[in-house]
């Protein structure tokens, strides 16, 4: 450089140097740019001359690099007169920021001048004048007093004088001091400062010139804001309040410079509840938030994809871990062609009996069927009713001391989960023991509701437990079982004991009952184990050692003898179909001379008959009387086993083994009698948790052991239990009376032996030469002093036990007591109905295929497999005639055909059956006077590869042979009914195709199903002492016309011929038809008014025409084949139960969360027609209003009462059904309301609140509803879903799929100054809709119409209110209702819901978010253009020191930058004062 002053002359420099100067290299225009204006900053904050240089230097700098000609400097306004310095260069604007303050210019009353470089130069002197003065001066007063003015204060140096002296003493920097820190330092008031001789920092007056017509009056300054060092760092970063490190002064303006904000802001945040959406219940029980399922992702910035890969997750994660609500198939789908996002709902939540419990209105019913309570729950197992001593104690061990539950769906023998329920060990007194399981069933995380208690009067004990929900996957058809176990099972095993050899034995007895076993133990002779020692003693043996077999060595040969020597086994060598060697392997013990050894022959390959050997002297070895034992002699081991026969564990899950050892200390020689008695001292003295459980042991001096096991306590069931349950299998669903049904009086007595008979009708089926073949026959054993319920009962178990050896022709084997559900039993079953004896007779009389042969003889299968054909592909087993006759059950035969056409008309057989012929293979069947049955095609209707419709008729018509078999053999089979009994005689014939090269596989498999039903028989009811024939008469009231050899003939029409119609017969035999509509639910034949029909009356027939009946409708076949009998009258009285309307009802009501509402909804009520009942008649109308009733939601189909006969007495058994299943229809997809969508932030004083228009839902396209109503399945009109399948619904979104929900921030700045407009943004909102009440309106008087849900405005009780006229109360309402309205989108989407828009105050700045290609984590930084337009200017000047700054959203949310932090930064521009103090 040339001079000193060139230094500073931004031309002499090269861009190069200029990057030198900076540091950088090859820097960004944005770096270049930020390190220049951190130089600026830098200096312009010194206020020293070179400082002053140097800032301007770097100002010169950036106009250097950024600035052209047009440009100015920012913030501040040009010269606007444009001159230029010479050299043809503008005068530098950034000297005007800087001025020296000339105090000798000022005092001079000189105008100010643009500053050149000399300017630096003019006020040197002045300056070495006051630096010298400060350095003469030993205290303030001095310095002032160098002025001749006195100090105003007339004090000494203050503290602040002292120290800054000291601080500067050296420092050439107090050459540069002036007027501010001479006033700072001294306590001069400001008028005497002003007063002063010292002028050096006095503001300029400014004043125009010609160089500089427009003096600045402001400065400038950049300040810096970031949220890293706010004060409390709990708070959002993005919200927080600081003060600034020095007080702005005369403030004019604030300008928005430059921001930093790291993309760290999520569009899916949890912050404000956009993170999740739920599915909701909507239907009464389920509508409560327990039920809500929340589907929750985390927070975070997603790709479309990305996004419902998210949220399939989160549905599968719930799927996996929530076992109380299936969502089956529920998954979200995407189309990245539209960008459309598809729901797919699939929700089903169950729920079953245990949420219910059984309510009698009185104790009317109840009692009168045994039950003690008026109130039952269907989780709850009830013992035996008897007195139980509290105090009675009782031994528990780990083989009573726990039950299992077991987990099953109905109607399924498979437990899905099995778990126990276990109590320590040790003696428990009655009250203790309850209490023990009532502290193990709460302590079952699987169950809940759980409870063991007593009754008060100590006279049962209820234990109550539920599967709870949210682990066991509950279904309303989930059923829980209790299983306590009765028996206890020991296996005595001599492994590695003092009798090896001996095999184990097994006993086994009841839990409180005497287990005992007698074993032989005998310690005498052993088999000699000398090599072919037992060679000679083979003369038992049919053929001796010789004879053929297989050559080998056979090893560990199991013996048996017919004495009582046990355990030995035999190795034997084969060679030349002879037994060439035999060695004992283990001798055994307690055989003797004479006993048989049998080796049987099917260990030895290829040997006839079995290897016996007598044994001899020789084959023994003699046992001597005394025998070494050794020290702690092992003797036995004993194993309880438990649990159905696994092996029992304890309650720490560690097998229970008992090992009986010796008591000796050493080796000891006993003799044989104290080696007995040693053996019973060790068994009665072993002691198992105290307890000596073999103490009535005893082994005798022959060897013979009693092992006596003192058996557990009885804990759970029957008498002297502690806990008295009556059954070991108790399923919680059933609850069984506590008493006896009120006793049914009459008094029965069979002496004879009657019998039913059933004879085929139709001579084809009875022919002489079959010999009653075809006959069917029960009979009722002999019996004393029955009642009519026991005497029925007789008569079902006769039929029943018929069945069993008959192939269940009656079709009673399955089946138990009838439960009324339906008209008729579906099986053979005897019962009262309306105090009338009723048989109902279901008989399936089967002929097989075994008893018939198919002919194929001019068949379409002749046509196709043999015709014309070169080589027959005929059914193997077809023979010569085309007959084919199995032997076997439901054979099937394959054969292939090739692709030809074949022609068929209705006429065309499928195939002809025959019955088979006795002579045929000696074998009667009984339906060998069959006709033929030629099984031709028929008139089917079918359609061609068109679609046009046809009938098969008399012409030709061709087809190939896939087609023949789907469209005409197929369907011929299916729709084919024999006329005899109106069922499908082939209905099991199975016909298939499959395509091969040229041709086709065909397969036939044969199933025949001949068959005689009831009404194919006639029925007899008989008694084989003619001369006392009373039972079925004088006792149940069966007709004369069934008796002995009488009976109704229905062979004159076939099943087809009734037409679905019923046949009944009156006393006299008279017969009538009737369709279903005659009958009712419960098999009661009405009469043409709709009542019940009496014992005579009119029916309206079939033909629709009224007939008369004479007398009772004693036979009735039904459209099915079956045959009901009925008595001519009602049977004894007994004692009956009256109805009124006072007692007529009883409820299943639902208890439990998800179930119970305040509408009873869900509760299923049973309501009795009011009269006189008995106890069948009772149970009978019970279940028939069952089997009709239903609740609108829940179903009780199966639930029923049940007779059962327990301990001889009758008792009754409710057995519980109930299930509400709530589906798909009757949840909400809420993406958005008013409460789930809220959160407390940290940091802020209330509650946010998202909008709709931020929620996972509207950002996947959901946006015309906030809540999806899945039961709107209507029309178009009023349906929010698109597609129903089954349980499974679709919704669509309505809009496509976008994941950028930002478009601009906003900069809130409080700076705490009244002095600006707050509300910087202007942006759109509502209209406002609402109408003011009017002056003579009271609020108070409004109230609300249940109705309709608007206000009304009430005039009741209020003076001012009654004086107003009727439209004044009409416009009053208006008014009221229209401040509760608001415009609404859709049926769902309310304006409320969408964010109202940024209505925020202090506006300072808005930034454009254009983070398009931003990746997550980088700072998204904006510094130019229009973002430092936005200026916040002051009515004039203010001081800050404080401010607030908050950055939100478009929405006006705070924008959630996840904990990392922000910045901004402001341009200030100040005044400068004329004068100090001013």
């Amino acid at each position: 450089m040339s001079s000193k002053q060139g230094l500073y002359d931004i031309q002499e420099y090269t861009d190069n140097e200029l990057y030198d100067i900076l540091d950088l290299v090859n820097p960004s225009d944005r770096e270049l740019e930020a390190k220049i204006l951190m130089e600026i900053h830098k200096y312009e904050n010194i206020n020293t001359k070179s400082a002053r240089k140097l800032a301007i230097f770097f100002d010169e700098m950036y106009n250097h690099f950024f600035e052209t000609e047009e440009d100015v400097v920012e913030g501040f306004e040009s010269d606007g007169d444009g001159e230029y310095a010479a050299g043809g260069n503008e005068v530098s604007l950034a000297k005007e920021k800087y001025k020296l303050r000339d105090q000798e210019s000022r005092d001079a009353g000189q105008d100010t001048k643009r500053f050149q470089d000399k300017d630096f130069e003019d006020t040197e002197e002045y300056r070495e004048d006051i630096e010298d003065r400060l350095a003469n001066a030993t205290t303030s007063k001095d310095f002032f007093d160098s002025f001749d003015t006195d100090n105003a204060t007339g004090n000494k140096d203050t503290a602040k004088t002292v120290k800054f002296r000291a601080d500067h003493e050296g420092d050439s920097s107090m050459k540069q001091i002036g007027s501010t820190e001479v006033y700072n330092q001294s306590n001069m008031s400001p008028d005497n400062f002003k007063n002063s001789q010292v002028g050096y920092t006095r503001e300029l007056d400014y004043s125009r010139g010609k160089l500089n017509p427009i003096m600045k009056e402001t400065t400038k300054r950049i300040i810096s804001i970031d949220s890293q060092y706010r004060s409390d760092k709990r708070t959002f970063s993005t919200d927080f309040t600081f003060n600034l490190s020095e007080p702005l002064k005369d403030v004019i303006s604030l300008k928005l410079y430059s921001v930093q904000i790291p993309y760290t802001w999520y569009t899916i945040g949890k912050a404000y509840g956009n993170n999740f959406f739920y599915f909701k219940g909507r239907t009464p029980g389920i509508d409560t938030d327990t039920h809500d399922i929340k589907i929750e992702i985390l927070a975070g910035n997603y790709k479309p994809s990305e996004l419902i890969d998210t949220v399939n997750s989160s549905i599968n994660a719930i799927k996996a871990s929530t076992t109380d609500i299936s969502l089956g198939n529920t998954q979200l789908l995407y189309n990245p062609n539209t960008s459309l996002t598809t729901s797919v709902i699939d929700l089903k939540k169950s729920y079953n009996e245990s949420s219910y419990n059984l309510q009698f209105a009185d104790t009317t019913i109840p009692n009168y069927l045994g039950f003690i309570d008026t109130e039952y729950n269907f989780r709850t197992l009830r013992s035996k009713i008897d007195t139980y001593n509290l105090t009675d104690t009782f031994n528990v061990t780990e083989n009573n001391n726990y039950f299992t539950i077991n987990i099953y769906q109905d109607n399924s023998t498979t437990v899905n989960t099995s778990f126990n329920i276990s109590i320590n060990p040790a003696i428990y007194t009655r009250e203790n023991l309850i209490t023990a399981v009532n502290t193990a069933l709460s302590n079952e995380t699987r169950l809940t509701n759980t409870n063991c208690g007593i009754s008060a009067d100590n006279t049962y004990i209820d234990m109550s437990l539920q599967l709870a929900r949210a682990i066991n996957g509950v279904k309303s058809s989930t059923k829980t079982e209790v299983v306590f176990y009765d028996q206890q099972y020991y296996t005595i095993d001599f492994t590695n004991g003092l009798f090896t050899g001996m095999e184990s034995i097994n006993i086994f007895g009841n839990i409180g009952d005497e287990i005992s076993s007698i074993i032989n133990i005998l310690v005498i002779n052993q088999l000699n184990q000398t090599v072919d020692a037992l060679k000679d003693s083979v003369n038992s043996s049919p053929n001796g050692l010789p004879g053929i077999i297989v050559n080998g060595t056979y090893t560990e040969l199991e013996t048996t003898t017919n004495g009582n020597g046990i355990g030995a086994t035999l190795t034997v060598v084969a060679f030349d179909n002879a037994i060439t060697s035999v060695t004992v392997d283990f001798p055994g013990t307690g055989y003797m001379i004479g006993d048989t050894l049998t080796v049987d022959n099917s260990l030895l390959a290829g040997r006839s008959d079995d290897l016996i050997f007598t044994l001899q002297s020789d084959d023994l070895d003699t046992v001597p009387n005394s025998i070494v034992v050794a020290k702690e002699q092992h003797i036995f081991t004993i194993k309880t086993k438990f649990h159905n026969g696994n092996i029992n564990t304890n309650y720490n899950n560690a097998e229970v083994i008992h090992n009986i050892i010796l008591e000796n200390a050493i080796a000891v020689d006993y003799t044989l009698l104290v080696l007995y008695d040693e053996i019973e001292k060790a068994i009665k003295n072993y002691q198992y948790n105290g307890v000596q459980i073999f103490a009535g042991t005893t082994v005798s001096q022959a060897g013979l052991m009693t092992l006596q096991i003192n058996t557990d306590d009885k804990i759970w069931t029957a008498t002297n239990s502690c806990f008295g349950f009556e059954f070991t299998q108790n399923s919680l669903n059933e609850i069984l009376s506590e008493s006896e049904a009120t006793e049914q009086s009459g008094s029965y007595t069979i002496t004879t032996s009657p019998y039913v008979h059933l004879i085929p009708n139709t001579d084809t089926y009875n022919d002489a030469s079959f010999n009653g073949i075809n006959d069917l026959s029960f009979s009722i054993p002999r019996f004393g002093n029955k009642n009519l319920t026991e005497y029925i009962d007789v008569i079902n178990e006769s039929i029943h036990t018929y069945d069993l050896s008959n192939n269940n022709i009656f079709n009673t084997q399955g089946n138990t007591s009838f439960d009324y559900t339906t008209a008729y039993p579906d099986y053979t079953h005897a019962y009262l109905q309306n105090q009338i004896f009723q048989m109902n007779f279901a008989v399936d009389k089967i002929f097989d295929e075994t008893m018939y042969k198919v002919d194929f003889t001019n068949s379409i299968f002749y046509k196709i497999l043999t015709f014309e054909k070169q080589v027959s592909t005929m059914f193997p087993g077809v023979d010569q005639n085309n007959i084919l006759i199995t032997d076997d059950l439901e054979p099937t035969y394959t054969t292939t055909t090739d692709d030809n056409t074949y022609s068929i008309n209705e006429e065309t057989i499928i195939f002809t059956i025959r019955p088979r012929k006795s002579i045929d293979y000696n074998t009667l069947n009984g339906n060998e006077k069959e006709l033929d049955t030629v099984f031709t095609i028929g008139n089917v209707n079918y359609s061609d590869d068109d679609g046009n419709q046809f009938t098969l008729g008399i012409d030709y018509k061709s087809f190939q042979v896939s087609k023949l078999i789907n469209l005409f053999i197929r369907p011929a089979i299916r729709d084919y009914k024999d006329p005899l009994s109106g069922k499908n005689t082939f209905r099991d014939i199975v016909i298939s195709q499959e395509s091969i090269p040229d041709g086709f596989n065909i397969s036939l498999q044969i199933s025949i199903k001949k068959t005689l039903s009831a009404k194919n028989y006639n029925i007899h009811f008989k008694d084989i002492d003619l001369n006392n024939n009373l039972t079925w008469n004088a006792n149940l009231y069966i007709s004369d016309k069934l008796k002995n050899n009488d009976s109704i003939d229905t062979s004159g029409y076939n099943i087809v011929d009734m037409s679905g119609n019923y046949k009944i017969y009156d006393e006299n035999e008279d017969g009538y038809s009737i369709d279903s509509n005659q009958i009712d639910a419960s098999g009661n034949i009405l009469n043409s008014t709709g009542s019940i029909l009496d014992a005579s009356g009119t029916i309206l027939n079939s033909a629709g025409s009224n007939e008369s009946v004479s007398g009772r409708i004693i036979y009735t076949v039904t459209p099915e084949g079956y045959v009901q009998i009925s008595g001519t009258e009602q049977l004894i009285s007994q004692v009956g139960l009256t109805i009124t309307r006072l007692n007529n009802k009883f409820s299943f009501k639902a208890i439990e969360d998800g179930v119970a509402t305040t509408t009873n909804q869900n509760d299923v009520i049973i309501t009795l027609p009011i009269g006189t009942y008995f106890r069948d008649t009772l149970l009978a109308e019970i279940n028939n209003q069952i089997a009709q009733a239903s609740s609108t939601y829940s179903t009780i189909s199966g639930t029923k009462l049940e007779l059962q006969r327990i301990d001889n007495k009758y008792r009754i058994k409710i057995v519980m059904n109930i299930a509400r299943e709530y589906g798909t229809s009757d949840f909400n997809l809420v993406f958005f309301d008013d409460e789930s969508f809220a959160t407390c932030v940290s940091g802020a004083s209330s509650i946010q609140n998202t909008t709709w228009d931020t929620t996972i839902g509207w950002i996947m396209g959901f946006r015309e509803y906030t809540t999806y109503d899945m039961s709107a399945t209507g029309t178009a009109e009023d349906t929010v879903v698109d597609s129903v399948n089954g349980n499974e619904i679709t919704i669509k979104g309505d809009t496509g799929l976008s994941t950028n929900l930002y478009n601009y921030f906003l900069i809130c700045l409080d700076d705490f100054n009244q002095s600006h407009l707050n509300d910087g943004l202007i942006t759109i909102t509502n209209s406002d809709t609402t109408i003011p009440l009017p002056s003579y309106a009271n609020r108070s008087n409004f109230v609300c119409d249940p109705v309709t849900g608007e206000k009304v405005y009430s005039v009741v009780n209020d003076n001012v209110t009654n004086r107003l006229t009727e439209k004044q109360i009409y416009a009053t309402q208006v008014a009221a209702n229209s401040t509760s309205q608001d415009s609404s989108i859709g049926t769902s989407v309310s304006t409320k819901s969408y964010g109202s828009g940024p209505f925020v105050t202090d506006v300072f700045g808005l930034v454009p978010m254009k983070i398009s290609g931003l990746q997550n984590g980088s700072s998204y930084v904006e510094f130019g253009g229009t973002l430092q337009n936005q200026e916040r200017s002051y009515f004039g000047p203010v001081n800050i020191n404080r401010m607030s700054v908050k950055l939100v959203t478009d929405r006006g949310n705070l924008v959630d930058l996840n904990k990392a932090n922000w910045s901004f930064s402001l341009i200030c521009e100040t005044l400068n004062k004329l004068e100090p103090g001013t």
